[in-house]
C-alpha cells in the first residue's frame, strides 16, 4: 500500500505561519500601546494570533509525520534495497576466476569483467601508453603452482598481480609481486608500484573481426602451446606460457 500524501502544500503552510506571526505582533503592539478600536482589542488580536500560530504548528507537525511515513514507505525502502542488491549482484557477476590445468600445472586468474556497452575502448576509455589495472575494481591476480617460462624470463610459483600498458600494435604486460587492496586509488590512478615488477614483456596485438562485449581473460591450449589471452572489443593479446626449464 502506498503512503498518503499530505493535502496542504508546504508553500501555503509557510504563508499561514507568516500571517499568524503578523497577527501576534500586531496584537502585542496594540496591547503595549493600549490601543483599542471599536472592532477589536489588543488582547483579542493577540489571542487570535497565538491561537492561529498554535493551529499552524499542529498542522506542520501532522504534515511532518506524513512526509516521514512517505519517505520510509515499504515501496521506497524496497526500491533502495533492490538497488543495493542489484549493484551487489552486478559486482559479483563481473568478478570471475579462470583456471587451467596441464598435467601437474595449475593456473588461475582472478579478475573483473567490464562491458563495452557501445563505447570505444582502447585509446579512449582505456588510454594508450598508460598503465591499466587490466579489468575493473580489484587488481587482476595470476596464480601458478609451478615456475613458468615467458619469453626468456622465469616466474617462480606464487601469486602475482597483472598490469598492462595497452598500445595500438603492442602491449606491455607486467607481472608484479605486490598485493594491492584495489586496482586504483582515490584519484583513479593505478595502484601499481613498478618497484615490485618481476617481469615486463611485450606482446603483439591481434585485431579481431568480431566484437568481444565483455573483457575476457582465458587460457588457450588449442595448439598445444599454452597462452594467457586477453580480449575486449576488437583487440586481443596472447602471452605465451611454458613450464620453466628450471622447474625440474
Amino acid at each position: 500500500m502506498s503512503a498518503k500524501k499530505f493535502p496542504i502544500p508546504e508553500k501555503y503552510i509557510e504563508l499561514l505561519f507568516g500571517v499568524g506571526a503578523s497577527v501576534v505582533i500586531i496584537g502585542a503592539l496594540m496591547k503595549i500601546t493600549h490601543f483599542n478600536s471599536e472592532f477589536i482589542s489588543g488582547n483579542s488580536m493577540l489571542t487570535i494570533g497565538l491561537v492561529t500560530e498554535a493551529v499552524i504548528f499542529l498542522v506542520a507537525g501532522v504534515r511532518g509525520y506524513f512526509l516521514t511515513a512517505e519517505d520510509s514507505s515499504p515501496a521506497k525502502e524496497g526500491g533502495a534495497i533492490a538497488n543495493i542488491a542489484s549493484e551487489t549482484e552486478a559486482l559479483k557477476a563481473a568478478f570471475i576466476e579462470t583456471t587451467a590445468g596441464l598435467n601437474d600445472l595449475k593456473l588461475k586468474v582472478s579478475y573483473n569483467r567490464p562491458y563495452k556497452k557501445g563505447r570505444e575502448i582502447f585509446g579512449a576509455l582505456v588510454p594508450f601508453d598508460k598503465v591499466w589495472r587490466t579489468g575493473a575494481n580489484e587488481a587482476t591476480t595470476f596464480t601458478t603452482n609451478q615456475p613458468l617460462y615467458m619469453k626468456g624470463f622465469t616466474i617462480p610459483a606464487g601469486e602475482y598481480t597483472i598490469w598492462t600498458v595497452p598500445r595500438d600494435s603492442v602491449w606491455q604486460v607486467m607481472f608484479n609481486t605486490k598485493k594491492y587492496p584495489w586496482g586504483v586509488d582515490s584519484e583513479m590512478k593505478p595502484m601499481w608500484d613498478p618497484n615490485y615488477d618481476l617481469l615486463e614483456i611485450d606482446v603483439p596485438v591481434e585485431k579481431l573481426n568480431s566484437v568481444v562485449e565483455q573483457f575476457t581473460i582465458a587460457f588457450d591450449n588449442s595448439t598445444d602451446n599454452l597462452k594467457l589471452t586477453m580480449a575486449w572489443d576488437q583487440t586481443k593479446i596472447s602471452v605465451p606460457l611454458e613450464i620453466s626449464k628450471n622447474s625440474d
